[in-house]
């Protein structure tokens, strides 16, 4: 049974880079494992907006020919569909750190676990508060890049030798009941020529790239 979900938009390809990022990369907006099983999708970008949702099976595909205008075939539970996915930029805060997972994927206290066990996760989140009323967690740091490579983070004319990153992570229910919202609030920060801080554009990178860590390394590279 073939059936055809309505779309047509636009990815985040997101290349490597050693320069400060002046604007914005493209995305697709999902984060999928090695065999193209769809973990997560950004909210309100291309991947969302086609149809995409986590547990998608992503059919005969390569990473390489997603962003084409020729329609490609998933499977949802034994169903075939058919999407179009074409790369677009993501400029909403809202778009770069609300994604959609599995209603059973993680939970608070697995969140807590895999930044305590996994370095790459430990190293950009250190914990500020942790709020268990409600959920949240709250991290804040001060980074250079001899601590880590930051140029894909942010929007900059000039890379900012050091930078102040803060988050905000929780989780609120999903669409449907399968589903779950993990937010991943990104607030990053450089000094000025006065030496105040002063908020800089983030491109998405890193909150993707924090999830793939936090789904337990399973996801594949961000620009998929």
């Amino acid at each position: 049974m073939k059936k055809h979900l309505a779309f047509s938009l636009l990815i985040l390809l997101l290349p490597g880079s050693c320069l400060a990022r002046p604007t914005l990369p493209f995305s697709n907006g999902l984060i999928a494992d090695s065999q193209f099983r769809v973990l997560a999708v950004n909210l309100y970008a291309p991947a969302f907006y086609s149809g995409i949702r986590p547990g998608d099976h992503l059919l005969n595909t390569t990473a390489a020919e997603i962003p084409t205008q020729r329609s490609h075939r998933l499977e949802r539970n034994g169903v075939i569909y058919q999407y179009r996915l074409l790369p677009e930029q993501l400029p909403l805060p809202s778009q770069q750190s609300i994604f959609l997972i599995p209603k059973n994927a993680l939970s608070f206290t697995q969140l807590l676990q895999q930044i305590q066990n996994d370095p790459f996760l430990s190293m950009r989140l250190p914990i500020k508060k942790i709020d268990r009323t409600w959920n949240l967690l709250y991290t804040e740091g001060l980074f250079s890049g001899s601590q880590f490579s930051y140029d894909d983070y942010v929007l900059a004319a000039e890379l900012p030798t050091e930078i102040r990153l803060a988050t905000v992570i929780f989780f609120t229910a999903g669409e449907r009941a399968d589903y779950q919202l993990i937010h991943i609030n990104v607030r990053c920060q450089a000094k000025n020529e006065k030496g105040n801080w002063q908020d800089l554009p983030t491109t998405g990178l890193l909150q993707q790239e924090l999830l793939q860590h936090l789904l337990h390394g399973k996801g594949s590279a961000p620009g998929l």
